[in-house]
């Protein structure tokens, strides 16, 4: 069986302790805080607020690992940093 092995440019990946608002094909799925990652395949993150088509997939509060690559992640700027 053929792998496949995704890949992230190193500028699309997120920072650790920044919020995201994380999609896969063009979904997007929630808002999250990026607890650890360390420039590797995974993150763990911690989900804020879920897209109203997944909230019942994804509850605030929630923590799990998340293999980075096979998402897009958009900065949120929080309205405190302007």
């Amino acid at each position: 069986m053929k792998q496949h092995k995704f890949k992230l440019r190193k500028a699309d990946a997120p920072e650790q302790g920044k919020s995201y608002l994380v999609s896969m094909k063009g979904d997007a799925l929630y808002e999250a805080d990026v607890l650890e990652y360390s420039g590797g395949c995974w993150a763990k993150v911690q989900v804020r607020e879920a897209a109203e088509n997944f909230a019942k997939m994804y509850k605030p509060g929630q923590t799990f690992d998340m293999k980075v690559a096979a998402y897009n992640f958009e900065e949120v700027i929080s309205e405190d940093a302007e």
